[in-house]
């Protein structure tokens, strides 16, 4: 079976960083993609590439005949609709045993689905601004901004997804991978079990996790990605 791009990228990465990758074999029933193991640790792994609809082919080939184009569409949906794709196959083989792991590629550039905050508002919930018209007829104000429906990550759902994991080429031909960690997940993946210069962490602050006010992604040393 031929091996998409993002799988060959992630091998590549695995073995850059001496992390053994071993493929699943392909049975009756859809599985993940790989074990993988960070040390004695394994974790079970999905890898999804992005590709463009054909809509978007044809933009993306009027963009790079020199043409200004605009791209749009709703925040998250690619990220959203991989998230969901993948809850089977990850549930089935790690739900209760390992950490499982979603990572996804982009194939679709310049189109960026794989943007920080559209993966943060495809996992905990589109941005609302709650209004509120005060009791004597005054002018109406807006709240706090929150996080609100289409999330695909609370502490009843999706709990098997320890993070989804954006993968990246970067111009200099290296690959890069960057965690956005599953607050809710019942099996953390621990960021000490995988570090370097290409790989990043980044989660949600337990406050804005627990509360579903608006809140950024945060590094370990506390930065905004």
């Amino acid at each position: 079976m031929t091996k998409t791009k993002s799988e060959l990228l992630f091998e590549q990465l695995c073995s850059e960083h001496d992390v053994r990758c071993e493929p699943v074999s392909r049975g009756p029933i859809r599985t993940p993609d790989y074990d993988v193991y960070f040390g004695a640790q394994q974790v079970v792994v999905e890898v999804k590439q992005v590709e463009p609809t054909a809509d978007e082919a044809k933009e993306i080939a009027r963009w790079e005949a020199g043409e200004v184009i605009t791209f749009g569409g709703e925040a998250g949906k690619r990220v959203r609709q991989e998230v969901t794709d993948s809850k089977k196959q990850l549930r089935a083989r790690a739900k209760g045993r390992f950490p499982a792991l979603l990572v996804l590629y982009n194939n679709a550039e310049p189109i960026s689905f794989l943007d920080p905050m559209f993966v943060l508002v495809a996992m905990y919930g589109a941005l609302t601004l709650p209004i509120f018209t005060p009791k004597d007829g005054g002018t109406p104000f807006g709240g706090r901004l929150r996080f609100g429906g289409k999330r695909r990550v609370t502490k009843e759902h999706n709990t098997t997804l320890s993070a989804v994991c954006v993968l990246v080429l970067n111009p200099e031909d290296k690959t890069t991978l960057t965690f956005y960690h599953n607050y809710f997940a019942a099996l953390s993946f621990d960021p000490q079990w995988f570090q370097g210069e290409r790989v990043r962490h980044y989660r949600l602050p337990q406050a804005e996790a627990e509360s579903g006010n608006y809140g950024f992604w945060v590094d370990l040393d506390g930065k905004h990605a």
